[in-house]
């Protein structure tokens, strides 16, 4: 890219940050407009109500300078005049900002963009009279004759074939910072993604002659962003690749050539992603599989409590064994609520059993004149029944007990519950 190479953006921050990753080497960005929905760009003004309190609170405001300057193009509806201002080789765009609500002024039939920056930085009574439309319940007639619009703008500033639309996702996989991988915001995503997609569609469709940067599938979003989290914010594996794309846009004289080497860049950028991440996706995999196992495992323990619990028959029989003479002497693993029930039951109701001890970490020396030991200690002295009452650890607490060569006989209160509700 050469060093004379001058680009305006009227988009988002992920078209910035495509150059911003790249240190702008070979680009000057002149103009950069975000936070401003087509929909709301190419509508009337006259939406303030109080001009002298909309600029004391800006003034006020605690967000950027940036911010404050794109939130008042929207409301003044100059985003193109501010545009135009500077002469660019290139107007980088994309329907991101669709993703908005909009806040309505009907005497004046406009659309404001509803961004967090609006709504943090002044109260909305320096606007009209307005009202608060969900963009999803717009009729698409109404969406795409502001599209219109909004293109036939986009072809006054600057010619399509020296155009390029970026397609945005919004993702809801994220890469952590300890290297796993998580969802992130999922329904929010779907919104987005939903009201992105129709804008794009139209506008590709539309604007002949316009280059377009497709979406890869692969991007993960990135919790250690420069901006934070959130569902448009990716991984620095993204920007190269739009780098890279903008760069074949502007070497490539023929457009068949130009889409033919653009589909193999997003086709190679999806086989690294899934061989660079497929590690990440592994480890988060295990961690799902185990997390999984153990909320099973608790939602069973709830289950069989509640059916033990409230039938008074089978909260009787819960311990038959030490009603029958079988077993008096016990000990507990897990100081949990189950643990001290369970003592409180023995102790009411069968004096002649002695539970001897209780497996846990804790200041407290004795409950009910039971004495903990700690669960760290090299071996547990000998029971009539060893009790594993740690119902997330169950299967770990096994396997130390085995490699303790512990000779007492253990169960557990699944195994309890289960011969009660099963039998």
């Amino acid at each position: 890219m050469s060093e004379d190479v001058k680009i305006n953006i009227l988009g988002t921050c992920v078209i910035r940050d495509t150059f911003r990753e790249q240190g702008d080497r070979g680009c000057s960005i002149k103009r950069f407009v975000q936070s401003v929905s087509p929909y709301a760009a190419v509508t009337g003004g006259g939406v303030v109500a109080n001009e002298d309190e909309l600029e004391r609170q800006i003034a006020e405001g605690k967000t950027s300078n940036f911010n404050k300057r794109n939130l008042l193009l929207d409301i003044n509806k100059k985003a193109f005049d501010f545009v135009r201002e500077e002469q660019a080789d290139w107007l980088l765009i994309d329907m991101a900002c669709c993703r908005y609500d909009l806040y309505y002024f009907r005497e004046q039939d406009a659309y404001t963009s509803k961004t967090g920056v609006l709504d943090e930085i002044y109260s909305s009574d320096v606007l009209a009279e307005h009202e608060l439309i969900d963009t999803d319940t717009i009729a698409d007639d109404i969406l795409y004759e502001l599209l219109d619009r909004y293109i036939e703008k986009l072809k006054e500033t600057q010619s399509p074939d020296k155009m390029v639309l970026f397609e945005i996702k919004a993702g809801d996989m994220m890469l952590n910072k300890d290297g796993k991988i998580s969802n992130f915001d999922i329904e929010r995503a779907k919104r987005y993604n939903r009201r992105m997609d129709k804008a794009f569609r139209y506008v590709r469709g539309r604007l002949d002659g316009c280059h377009v940067i497709e979406f890869p599938d692969e991007v993960l979003l990135d919790e250690g962003h420069i901006w934070g989290k959130a569902n448009l914010h990716y991984t620095k594996d993204y920007y190269q690749y739009a780098y890279e794309a903008f760069q074949i846009i502007m070497q490539c004289k023929n457009p068949a050539d130009e889409r033919v080497f653009l589909d193999a860049l997003r086709q190679e950028h999806e086989r690294k992603m899934r061989e660079k991440y497929k590690p990440n996706w592994t480890r988060t995999l295990a961690d799902r599989a185990d997390k999984g196992s153990r909320l099973e495992r608790m939602y069973k323990y709830l289950g069989y409590f509640k059916i033990v619990l409230l039938n008074e028959e089978k909260c009787k029989n819960l311990l038959g064994n030490f009603e029958s003479g079988k077993i008096t002497h016990c000990a507990f693993y897990g100081a949990t609520e189950i643990c001290r029930w369970m003592v409180d039951l023995i102790q009411q109701r069968f004096p002649a059993v002695t539970v001897d001890f209780i497996v846990e970490n804790t200041a407290e020396k004795t409950y009910k004149g039971v004495p903990f030991i700690k669960r760290t200690a090299e071996s547990y002295p000998a029971t009539g029944l060893m009790i594993i009452t740690d119902v997330m650890s169950k299967d770990a607490i096994y396997g130390k007990l085995s490699k303790m060569n512990y000779t007492s006989s253990v169960t557990d209160v699944y195994k309890l519950t289960e011969r009660l509700i099963f039998n």
